[in-house]
């Protein structure tokens, strides 16, 4: 049975609907990685014609690309770097960054020190443990006894007076 000529179509039909947000030539692959497939499980591709009729072999020849194209794309996206900002690390990133730029754009340490002291002392608490201390929300929430929530907004809260303090200068 030619499993190239039967079922290129319908590789090339599973690649067009599941790798659209592909570019062409990792389209092409991907029906080259599909037909390659199709060749590795031919036998078992025959049973079930011969068994079940072309209908079910055509579905499960689509079933076949479909895996194979969801796992090249798996494998594919676990190289590229992907940052999340649900991930500590990265906020940390983005947080000291944006600590160094606001230093060297006229804000010096000692005014934003002096900022802070004119805070509430439970939100100097916040924004010093967050800020200078490195502590994690989640830390500094169970260290307070109070939920993580409210150690956002606090932080918001204070973030929003510091710019008044420091606008105001």
């Amino acid at each position: 049975m030619d499993i190239v000529g039967l079922y290129s179509k319908t590789a090339k039909d599973c690649v067009n609907r599941f790798g659209k947000n592909c570019s062409r030539d990792d389209r092409e692959d991907l029906i080259q990685d599909c037909i390659l497939k199709l060749l590795e499980v031919e036998d078992s591709i025959s049973d079930r014609f011969e068994a079940e009729g072309p209908e079910k072999a055509n579905n499960y020849v689509y079933g076949i690309c479909h895996n194979k194209i969801m796992n090249v794309i798996k494998t594919n996206s676990k190289h590229t770097n992907i940052a999340s900002l649900d991930d500590y690390n990265v906020l940390a990133e983005i947080q000291e960054h944006i600590a160094e730029v606001t230093s060297t754009f006229g804000v010096s340490e000692q005014d934003l020190d002096e900022a802070v002291k004119q805070l509430p002392r439970t939100e100097q608490h916040v924004i010093r443990s967050l800020y200078f201390h490195k502590t994690k929300e989640r830390d500094l929430a169970a260290s307070m006894n109070v939920s993580r929530r409210w150690v956002r907004n606090t932080r918001d809260e204070a973030v929003i007076q510091l710019r008044v303090i420091l606008e105001s200068k």
